[in-house]
């Protein structure tokens, strides 16, 4: 829909919105570099209460490396052999096999519920101990709810998941290379659908019969044991997005998934997400200015109608400030209902016209 605006733009062109994945893209889960403690681990097994939002599921002894430390979980050296933090100054260390069903695993929260539908990527880095005899074919990741405590220290078992904590996905990560490498760190990477639930997501093997799940090491070092077990750093849990928006300067563009309930000012977080996405996909989010113009259904009075609009564009402007846009680049017009997208009554017509379009363009100023 064209606009008559009474300023002037510098120039007129077709901006492309080409928001690609991985740009400016916020990392969904808490702490997934492992680098903030409330205290310096000051030997093995010190996770739970150490390491902020990250939790050992079951009553398997994970391990935490960094240079704060002395002895078995310094770094470089550790315990189980040599291996330099992926980034910063701190990593982690899990047995995926040990011996008679014993397993480690590490339980990561999320900064947010996954929306239902949406695509994610979930990454992060493994690197072999070169103490192990033993790798693993695949890592696996559990989406949960629930943040899970089991009593055990063997495989957890999803029946018991399923029974104690509700809906569960478990997903195995492509590596990008063997996992038998004890010198590099190698990225695992997996794509993933959202079912809406997720809140948690916890790394390991949940491999059941090791044959299925286990591979010997070729020329494993000297002294090595029947083991496999992996450092691993840099979680990170990314939206996908595959949004393009073919936009004119000073046309207006419905910001079709920033909906709101009725007689509702607040965005739900599946509007958030989009508004983070449009603003990653600006060239120039500082200097860029754009217009916000809300719009009411025609259910209510007038004055009401108004009010609410200016509510509506000004919970966007003020989320877009926010992540970073200046809001003095950010121009706020309110209609109420004079000028719905859809005349019927049915809930369909009533939702888009409850909207909030955006018009970006080059202002020498604005001007009332």
């Amino acid at each position: 829909m064209k606009q008559i605006t009474t300023w002037k733009a510098k120039s007129i062109f077709v901006l492309l919105f080409s928001i690609l994945t991985g740009i400016q893209a916020q990392n969904l889960v808490h702490n997934g570099d492992f680098e903030n403690m409330t205290q310096c681990p000051d030997g093995l097994s010190k996770v739970n209460g150490y390491v902020d939002f990250i939790t050992t599921p079951s009553k398997g002894t994970t391990d935490v490396f960094s240079k704060c430390a002395r002895g078995k979980n310094s770094v470089p050296r550790n315990f189980r052999g040599y291996q330099k933090p992926k980034s910063g100054k701190t990593y982690m260390g899990m047995y995926l096999f040990a011996g008679g069903g014993y397993k480690e695993y590490i339980q990561l929260q999320l900064k947010q519920q996954l929306v239902a539908g949406e695509k994610y990527t979930l990454k992060f880095y493994v690197s072999l101990a070169e103490d192990s005899q033993f790798s693993v074919k695949e890592v696996n990741a559990l989406f949960t709810g629930k943040k899970m405590e089991f009593r055990n220290t063997s495989t957890i078992n999803l029946r018991d998941v399923g029974e104690q904590y509700g809906s569960y996905s478990l997903k195995n990560m492509k590596a990008q290379a063997k996992l038998t490498n004890t010198k590099m760190w190698i990225p695992v990477e997996l794509e993933y659908t959202a079912d809406g639930f997720e809140k948690f997501v916890t790394i390991g093997s949940f491999g059941k019969v090791p044959k299925d799940y286990l591979m010997k090491v070729p020329n494993p070092a000297p002294g090595s044991a029947q083991m496999a077990y992996f450092y691993i750093d840099d979680v990170k849990l990314t939206k996908q997005s595959n949004i393009d928006l073919d936009i004119d300067y000073n046309e207006s563009f419905v910001l079709d998934k920033v909906n709101f309930d009725e007689n509702s000012a607040t965005l739900d977080q599946a509007s958030k997400v989009y508004l983070e996405e449009l603003y990653a996909s600006l060239a120039n989010p500082d200097k860029d200015k754009v217009v916000l113009k809300g719009h009411t259904d025609n259910i209510g009075s007038q004055e009401y109608n108004l009010m609410l609009s200016e509510k509506r564009v000004a919970s966007v402007k003020a989320y877009l400030a926010s992540l970073g846009m200046p809001a003095d680049n950010i121009k706020i017009e309110a209609y109420g209902e004079k000028h719905p997208l859809y005349n019927g009554l049915d809930m369909t017509s009533l939702r888009k016209n409850r909207r909030v379009e955006f018009v970006i363009t080059e202002f020498e100023d604005f001007q009332e």
